[in-house]
């Protein structure tokens, strides 16, 4: 029997993430300079949520139809906002032993973008995209025309 294909062989496992202080500027920064749309948000190395691309869009729109008097708080400027104020908290996470096939059925199944990879104690060591399914697609088919290439089918008359 082939052993499953699992989260932890087709996770990115350097992950750029957030501590819940920082600001959702930082953060839609943080977006566009690594060419991301999720970032998971921790404390302490633990998964706290996740903010994707559109919760910052929202954010920011929302905070920029305020009038201007409204965008100073106690002599701070909202647009500051920690990304724990706007962030979601619950969430779906799977381990690295998760079978990929599941993973991809919850992303599937729930439109997610992706799912954050945690260990036993809820702290983030992952976290597997649709990009990573595309690139694990890529790589199968690649193999599968290897193959077909180096073992051309005699045809039978």
């Amino acid at each position: 029997m082939i052993p499953s294909l699992t989260v932890g062989q087709i996770m990115t496992r350097e992950v750029t993430a957030l501590e819940a202080d920082h600001s959702i500027n930082l953060a839609a920064a943080v977006m566009e300079w690594r060419h991301i749309r999720h970032l998971p948000v921790v404390r302490n190395g633990k998964l706290l949520g996740l903010v994707t691309h559109r919760d910052i869009a929202k954010a920011q729109a929302h905070l920029l139809a305020l009038p201007a008097r409204e965008l100073l708080k106690d002599g701070a400027q909202t647009l500051s906002v920690p990304v724990l104020e706007i962030m979601r908290r619950e969430i779906w996470c799977v381990t690295e032993n998760t079978p990929v096939l599941e993973a991809a059925r919850i992303l599937l199944d729930h439109k997610f973008g992706c799912l954050p990879v945690v260990d036993d104690q809820e702290r983030l060591v992952g976290i597997v995209t649709e990009i990573d399914f595309m690139r694990m697609l890529v790589d199968a088919l690649s193999v599968r025309r290897e193959r077909e290439d180096t073992n051309p089918r005699i045809a039978v008359p």
